[in-house]
C-alpha cells in the first residue's frame, strides 16, 4: 500500500494541473456491515469542496439510512490532491422489527485526498464530533449525547 500512495504521491507533483471537479468515493468500512456509503464531492475554486453524503443498508433485521454533507477547504494543496480542514454534518436513521432510533452528528475534521491524474481516488479523515441518538421500541424510548470520533476511509474515482 505504502508504495502506491508515494506513487500517487509523485504523480500529484506533476507540472500539469488535473482540474478534477467531481470526486465519487464509497466507505470500504461500511461494506462490513453491509451499508452502502457514497460521498460526491464538488470543487467549489482551487481551495475548496463541498460534498454530499447518502447510505444505505441493514444491520441484522435494521434497515439503515443515512444523509449529510461536508465542506472542505484544502489550505496545503488543492482538489485534487491536499491537506483538508472541513465540518461534516450526518444524520442517521434506524428502523425495523418494531423499534427505531434516529441520530445526528457534527464535528470538525482534519484529512488528505489524493486524486491520481488518471482519477482514482483516495481520502481520509479524522476529526472529533457531537452526536445526539434517540431509540424507541413500543412505549419504551431513550436519548443520549456525546462526543466521539469522526473518521472516514474513502476510495473513489475522480472526474
Amino acid at each position: 500500500m505504502l508504495p502506491f500512495l508515494l506513487w500517487m504521491s509523485v504523480d500529484a507533483q506533476a507540472i500539469e494541473p488535473y482540474d478534477h471537479s467531481v470526486s465519487v468515493t464509497l466507505s470500504p468500512i461500511h461494506l462490513l456491515y453491509p451499508i452502502i456509503e457514497a460521498t460526491g464531492e464538488f470543487r467549489v475554486g482551487k481551495k475548496a469542496g463541498v460534498a454530499a453524503i447518502a447510505g444505505f443498508g441493514s444491520i441484522d433485521r435494521y434497515s439503515v439510512v443515512e444523509i449529510g454533507g461536508q465542506g472542505r477547504y484544502y489550505p496545503v494543496g488543492d482538489f485534487d490532491h491536499g491537506l483538508q480542514l472541513g465540518g461534516e454534518v450526518l444524520a442517521v436513521v434506524v428502523s425495523g422489527s418494531g423499534a427505531s432510533g434516529t441520530g445526528l452528528s457534527i464535528g470538525p475534521f482534519v484529512g488528505y485526498k489524493i486524486a491520481a491524474r488518471f482519477g482514482l481516488t483516495f481520502d481520509i479523515q479524522l476529526g472529533v464530533q457531537g452526536y445526539a441518538v434517540g431509540a424507541s421500541s413500543g412505549s419504551t424510548s431513550a436519548s443520549d449525547s456525546a462526543l466521539g470520533p469522526l473518521l472516514n476511509i474513502n476510495l473513489g474515482w475522480s472526474f
